[in-house]
């Protein structure tokens, strides 16, 4: 039997979210904004989505704030390098999708907004960054975190995780601890 990992509501925000950010532009009219760097390989295929984040001004490369180790040991197994899907995440993936981390930065105040009208809010976790959310369904665990005002969210999912009691919540606060030390 195969688990599906991503909701219907949570295939609707990101498409949301896909929308809001293709629509927003801060480039004058007739100007094209430069293209945002790449700091891996290919993009990962459909089947390694991220939570749902709402793209904000700031920068990074989140491919460089986990290691290969880090995320192989969170899912426990070996996944391929991290690769940007949009200017703003990453995803690390099996070959086959089975098994992957992702993690996606943006505003975390956009983010609030964007939760609470999903009828489906996240609830509070203490001990994260300076403010924390999770979400735990049948989909797994979303843990949603900021410092200051930029939000973060990881999403570990793989057949060693997703039978777990927490979803992986254990294993994303891992994750969350190394990249808030890094970011």
């Amino acid at each position: 039997m195969t688990t599906t990992r991503i909701s219907i509501l949570d295939a609707a925000l990101v498409g949301a979210c896909c929308l809001l950010i293709g629509g927003c532009s801060t480039s004058p009219v007739g100007t094209a904004a430069p293209p945002p760097a790449s700091n891996g390989p290919a993009p990962v295929a459909a089947g390694a989505a991220s939570a749902a984040i709402v793209a904000a001004p700031a920068t990074g490369k989140p491919c460089s704030w986990l290691t290969q180790k880090e995320v192989d040991a969170a899912t426990g197994e070996p996944l391929g390098a991290g690769a940007p899907t949009m200017a703003n995440d990453c995803s690390w993936g099996t070959k086959d999708f089975a098994a992957g981390v992702d993690v996606t930065f943006g505003d975390w105040d956009a983010n609030i907004a964007t939760f609470r009208a999903s009828g489906k809010p996240p609830s509070p976790i203490d001990g994260i960054g300076d403010e924390a959310l999770v979400r735990t369904d049948a989909a797994g665990s979303f843990l949603y975190f900021r410092k200051g005002s930029t939000a973060y969210s990881i999403n570990i999912h793989g057949p060693r995780v997703d039978g777990l009691a927490d979803k992986g919540l254990s294993q994303e606060k891992i994750l969350a601890a190394a990249l808030l030390g890094r970011v």
